[in-house]
Parts: C-alpha cells; structure tokens; sequence
C-alpha cells in the first residue's frame, strides 16, 4: 500500500468525523457553550405546564401520577428553574446546573407561569416571585416555572449540567484510527 492510500484513507476518516458533528443533533448527554464560554452537558427537559395543578382539588399534587413534595396545602409551592430541575433530574450536591429555554445555547433563561398574569414569560433561571410571603402558588405576581397553570405542555425548560472536559468518543476514535495508521506505516517500513 502507498502513502497515497493511507492520505486519501486519514482524509476520508476525518471528514466522515466533521461532517458527523456538523449534522449532529443535541441530545442527552451532548455539551454547549454558553455566552462565558463555559461547557454545559444537556441532561433533558421539563415543560412547564407537566407541574402540579395550581389548585389540586384532593391536596395530592400527583406528578406523572406520583406524589411529590410541591403542594402545601391545596397548593402547589413555586419553583424557580433550577428548583424544578432539582426535584425532576437526580442532580448531585456540589454539581452546578443551569436552565436553558431554547436548546441550541445555555441562556441561562427559564420560562415561568405567573399567577393571574401573563402565560409564560422569561426571566433568570433562579428567579422567584412569592408576593404573599407564603411559599404557595396562589396570589396574583407569584410565579414557578413547574405548575399546571395556564401554559401550554410544549413550553419546555431545558437542563444542563456543568460539563467535565472528557473528548468526544468520536474524537478519540478518529484520534486512534490515525494512531493505527501511522502505526502501520511505520511498520510497512
């Protein structure tokens, strides 16, 4: 084999690998810069709506049918971005997430639900509106970002986590595939 075989073979490798990243979709597990250049790793997403009826008749606040601990009273309690991503993602203790509302870059914007106001509106992803002083969803300027309010299902918060510097797995492996090929043509030598 000649040089030119293993030229045109590196080429095709590598241009296989740029174009795949090029096409590439974000999914779980995928990383984003955001504005500060910091990676952020895409756990998933919440739509706003999914939350616990503001007003739950029985008191349960079920959630995708299981109890959680977002009502007090017949109440729901508001959450902020990161409050719901916490209670939805199994997130670690010294781990630092942040809220996105659109999926192609990290914002750090969460849409929210107000209380007798407006259906869903963006503001920081910690931010959190209680004007009765009580913790409960029910006077008018509160607001969360996880209630069954007015807002429709498709108004989705997405989650992501800082990201570890960790290559890609198709970085290495085009990394390795050149390895092996250097490799073989030094041996053929």
């Amino acid at each position: 084999m000649s040089g030119r075989f293993f030229k045109v073979i590196s080429a095709a490798v590598l241009s296989i690998g740029l174009i795949g990243q090029a096409n590439a979709v974000l999914v779980v597990g995928d990383t984003l810069l955001d504005s500060a250049g910091v990676d952020w790793t895409y756990l998933g997403f919440y739509n706003l709506a999914d939350g616990p009826n503001w007003d739950d008749a029985d008191g349960s606040c079920d959630v995708n049918g299981a109890d959680q601990s977002t009502c007090w009273g017949d109440y729901a309690r508001p959450l902020n971005g990161i409050e719901a991503a916490e209670l939805l993602f199994i997130l670690g203790a010294n781990e630092v997430f942040a809220i996105s509302t659109v999926l192609t870059l990290v914002d750090h914007l969460a849409f929210y639900d107000e209380f007798n106001g407006s259906v869903a509106t963006k503001k920081v992803e910690s931010f959190k509106a209680d004007a009765g002083n009580d913790n409960l969803y029910k006077d008018a300027g509160d607001a969360s970002a996880f209630i069954k309010d007015r807002a429709a299902s498709d108004i989705a918060n997405h989650v992501f986590k800082r990201a570890i510097d960790v290559p890609a797995p198709a970085s290495l492996a085009i990394f390795a595939f050149g390895l092996l090929l250097l490799g073989a043509r030094k041996l053929k030598r």
